[in-house]
Parts: C-alpha cells; structure tokens; sequence
C-alpha cells in the first residue's frame, strides 16, 4: 500500500480505511477483513511488512485462511471483469469477444489464473471471515464457462463436432453449480441483509 508508505513517511498518525455499502451495493462485508488486516500490518510494523504476521492475526482474529483470500483476490485480471464474463451469454458471447479482440488469447490466460486459484484454496476448509466457499463456487463455473466457451469456438472453427458434443455434456453440471451458487447467495443474503 503506497499510501501506508507515503503516511509512514509524512509521520501521518491517522489513517481511515473504509468499506461502502451505499447505493443499494452488496457484499460480503467480511471477505474485506484480509485486506483490513494487511493495511493494519503495514501501518504497525516499524520495518518491512510481514506477510506470516499478517496472516498469523488474521486466521486468530477472524478465524479464516489468509492464504486462500489472498489467492481469490487475484480473481479480477486485466483480461476479463468475473462479473461481466458471468452474465455473457456463451453462444453470442459478446463480453468474450470484445476481451479477445483487446488482447492475444485472454480467456486462456484467465483459466489458467482459475485454475491456479483452485489449486491454491484446495485444502481450504470453509469457515470464518467471508464466505469463502462461495467465491470458490463462483470460481469453479467461470472456469468451466470458459473451458465450455472455447470448445463451442473451436468446434464451430474447425468443424469439430466433438468439442461441441463435449461442451453440451458440460451444461447440467454447469446448471447444478448455478443452483449452488444461488442457495450459497441466498443464505448469505438472508444471514447479512434480512
């Protein structure tokens, strides 16, 4: 954090972090706690910030994995918006086609960034601060949305009529993962805003 650096170093003694919830916004107000608790560790260290203190505080204080909300920030990538890709339709695919034509073969760089995060979180056991195993399901349907996406455009492009057969056996597990994604939302939304 830069502006922790630029406080430090103008002897700055008050410093104010914040999350909105103005304007009808929504969110996991928890799922903040591990960037609060970073900014808390620059501000108080006297020398470089320690990450294993960071996350030692974290998982006493909130009882989650410091680790695993570190690897599922990195959702968002300069190639695609989670959000927008989650709502393309993937026939018309008009958020996936505009990514593509702004950079050299985005959606595989982004699986491969999915992937990755799964990887990381694999041994997360859920609990604590944020609802984790949410974002993880949230996860797990943009990277099948994407595997799904490049088979139809490579069946379509090279008359291929097996990746389009595999990509149609890809739609009822996709289905059951929007089904838990909605119950998971829907516990979250009537645990926090009812």
């Amino acid at each position: 954090l830069p502006c922790m650096d630029a406080c430090k170093k103008e002897n700055v003694k008050d410093v104010f972090f914040c999350t909105w919830g103005d304007d009808g916004i929504f969110f996991d107000y928890d799922s903040a706690l591990a960037g609060f608790c970073f900014a808390a560790e620059k501000a108080y260290s006297s020398g470089a910030f320690n990450e294993e203190n960071a996350a030692k505080r974290f998982n006493a204080c909130c009882g989650g994995s410091y680790s695993a909300h570190k690897a599922i920030s990195e959702i968002s990538t300069p190639e695609a918006s989670p959000l927008d890709f989650f709502w393309d339709d993937p026939l018309l695919g008009i958020y996936w086609k505009n990514q593509k034509k702004r950079s050299d073969d985005p959606w595989r760089r982004v699986l491969r960034k999915y992937k990755e995060i799964e990887a990381q979180t694999s041994s997360f056991t859920p609990g604590g601060a944020g609802d984790v195993d949410r974002i993880l399901v949230f996860i797990k349907i943009l990277r099948k949305k994407i595997e799904m996406k490049l088979d139809i455009d490579e069946g379509f492009l090279n008359f291929d009529a097996s990746k389009i057969q595999r990509a149609r056996k890809m739609i009822p597990g996709l289905l059951n993962d929007m089904d838990d994604l909605l119950a998971l939302f829907r516990t979250h939304w009537d645990r926090r805003y009812k």
